[in-house]
């Protein structure tokens, strides 16, 4: 149960720098020059995004900014809500998402890694919270099979011990009347 609560702590800390990159992306409210910095840095990144290096999508900056803040956002606020499984399991591949598509564009400029480190840091921990979660989740559609598979079997045993007290009842009665 320990690793549960870690769990649970990460996604939410995950979750909420997340939501701050998200929400810095989109607004200048609440860090008005790493808003502006973003803005003069995503005209590059724009120019090297995954999408549009496959020519299935044409950005702009902005668009790609507001893409990537979309996606961290939306995925760092399904974090913190923990609603159900397939919730999380959707942020997270939000969130690696956002995170490779950044990385791809630091490394496609040439950028130093010390620059995308924090990507690659977050999206390895959203992927190694979303493989944990996965094999919890598992664990324990398997023992609740395995307990229901069970009730299932005592049902059985408790219905067939019951008929044969009932039947044997009856062989008593049967003999009793005929004496």
């Amino acid at each position: 149960m320990a690793s549960a609560k870690i769990v649970f702590v990460l996604s939410a800390a995950v979750g909420a720098a997340f939501i701050y990159h998200g929400i810095c992306k989109l607004s200048p409210n609440v860090d008005e020059t790493l808003h502006i910095k973003m803005k003069k840095h995503f005209v590059n990144y724009a120019r090297m995004a995954p999408l549009k290096l496959m020519k299935l999508v044409w950005w702009q900056g902005s668009q790609y900014r507001q893409y990537i803040g979309g996606l961290e956002l939306a995925g760092g606020c399904g974090l913190l809500t923990m609603t159900g499984k397939f919730s999380r399991n959707i942020s997270y591949v939000l969130l690696i998402l956002s995170s490779l598509f950044m990385c791809h564009s630091y490394s496609t400029l040439g950028d130093p890694t010390y620059k995308y480190a924090i990507h690659i840091c977050m999206g390895a921990i959203a992927f190694a919270m979303f493989l944990v979660e996965r094999r919890y989740s598992v664990r324990e559609e398997v023992t609740v099979q395995e307990t229901s598979e069970g009730k299932k079997e005592r049902e059985m045993n408790g219905k067939g011990d019951a008929k044969k007290e009932k039947s044997s009842k009856r062989e008593k009665t049967k003999t009793k009347k005929a004496d």
